[in-house]
């Protein structure tokens, strides 16, 4: 009997230095490996302050770096002559293609380039 209660207490020991050790373990890795951030957490990067969608062909102002879709930033030109978020003096000259994002913005949302392709042909 004492030596099922030995083994019993030895396994509890056991059972309790794993659980210690995966937590600690878990501890370090979650220091040197945080979680990934998820899909969302990035969308107001990838959003269009005009139109609120995500950027299609993202356009940035030089001057102040705002990036908008090039058509949204156009109509936005064709009445006003200031950037919409922090309202420095712009004009077209003013504004360059931003090829990284649109590419960043094509990878993390499926379906989106396929779309713009199918949007331009019926243009």
């Amino acid at each position: 009997m004492q030596l099922i209660e030995d083994e019993c207490q030895q396994q509890t020991v056991i059972t309790q230095v794993k659980q210690q050790t995966s937590s600690a373990t878990q501890h370090k890795m979650d220091k040197f490996y945080p979680p990934k951030p998820k899909i969302n957490a990035f969308n107001e990067l990838f959003t269009c302050y005009l139109c609120q969608g995500y950027m299609i062909n993202p356009t940035t102002i030089d001057v102040c770096a705002h990036t908008y879709c090039r058509s949204c930033i156009a109509r936005h030109l064709a009445v006003e002559c200031y950037c919409p978020q922090c309202g420095k003096p712009i004009n077209t000259t003013n504004l360059q293609s931003d090829d990284v994002l649109r590419s960043i913005i094509y990878k993390l949302v499926p379906g989106l380039y396929q779309k713009e392709r199918e949007r331009l042909v019926q243009f």
